[in-house]
């Protein structure tokens, strides 16, 4: 994969999406601020995220975040009752969108990901992954054929991640590149 190049375009894209009505991150940045001032912050943003990428490096305020607990369901003064929602930098989510953009594009435009891959396809929901298991569960009851289901939680399944196969699996995207640049 060829280095990530930032375009204005994309910058101002992202700015244009934001939801003005949401908390801003730690560096105390509203993003009705950000929407508001987006021509006039859009090549700046440029120029710093192209640095970044170019060198690898993020900016250590963008590391910053600030961790809340929300309340879920049940008795209140039970910790397990509270997910943890954590606030980041939006300048830094925003960096962070123009980067999984490209490598989505990436992804695509070389057909690396399947066609049954869903929930990172723009197009292709949970929604349509229950479909498509619904309609071939079905099909194939109509024909007489027998069907075995196996479910599985896997909700625990990415807190460990063996980098080492991640690693391969990028070299072989060819998403190498990215990593060194």
């Amino acid at each position: 994969m060829t280095k990530i190049i930032v375009d204005e375009a994309a910058i101002l894209k992202q700015l244009s999406n934001l939801d003005a009505n949401k908390s801003a991150g730690p560096d105390n940045i509203y993003l009705r601020l950000l929407k508001e001032v987006a021509n006039v912050i859009t090549a700046p943003l440029k120029n710093i995220f192209q640095s970044s990428l170019d060198s690898s490096t993020i900016l250590s305020d963008w590391k910053e975040a600030h961790v809340a607990p929300i309340f879920k369901k049940g008795d209140k003064s039970r910790a397990e009752n509270y997910r943890p929602i954590c606030l980041t930098s939006v300048v830094a989510k925003l960096l962070k969108r123009i980067v999984n953009d490209a490598i989505y594009d990436h992804l695509t435009t070389h057909m690396i990901l399947s066609n049954n891959q869903h929930r990172f396809h723009c197009k292709k929901l949970v929604e349509t992954n229950l479909l498509e298991t619904y309609n071939i569960i079905t099909n194939l009851l109509d024909t007489g054929i027998p069907v075995d289901l196996i479910l599985l939680d896997l909700a625990k399944a990415f807190d460990k991640v063996p980098h080492r196969r991640l690693c391969i699996k990028l070299l072989s995207a060819d998403l190498n590149q990215m990593m060194v640049n």
